[in-house]
């Protein structure tokens, strides 16, 4: 979270979560409204509609950065020898995902990901002793 977009950093300050711990649960989630407590005390500084609004996620423009900036990267963690190599999936289901994603036939950009990161894993973690593969 280093170099992340989240803002909780502030409300991790121990004196702030002591005093949290005072409140009351109805006073702190009013009508069971997520982050009611923060919103009314910031009610008099923000707009109307920044405080009505619903929750936004922050998605990072994944499925395209696999099909350009990161392919190289992909096609290095799951190429078709290196799938074979590791014997835990296939190698023509594997291929089939990339290839739709890549023609944006179908998005698969979360499923390769975290292909792409279980590789990575396994490099870290599994090949500290030559390349691990389910079938030995």
């Amino acid at each position: 979270m280093t170099h992340s977009l989240e803002l909780r950093a502030p409300f991790c300050d121990h004196h702030l979560i002591e005093q949290s711990l005072r409140l009351a649960p109805a006073t702190k989630l009013p009508r069971l409204a997520l982050k009611g407590l923060l919103k009314a005390a910031f009610a008099d500084v923000l707009p109307r509609e920044i405080l009505s609004r619903p929750k936004q996620g922050f998605m990072v423009p994944l499925a395209r950065w696999l099909r350009a900036d990161l392919r190289p990267l992909m096609d290095d963690l799951l190429s078709p020898q290196r799938v074979s190599a590791r014997g835990l999936l296939a190698v023509a289901e594997v291929e089939a995902l990339k290839r739709e994603h890549l023609a944006r036939e179908e998005s698969h950009a979360d499923r390769i990901w975290t292909l792409m990161m279980a590789e990575l894993w396994m490099r870290q973690y599994l090949d500290t002793h030559g390349l691990w593969s389910a079938r030995e």
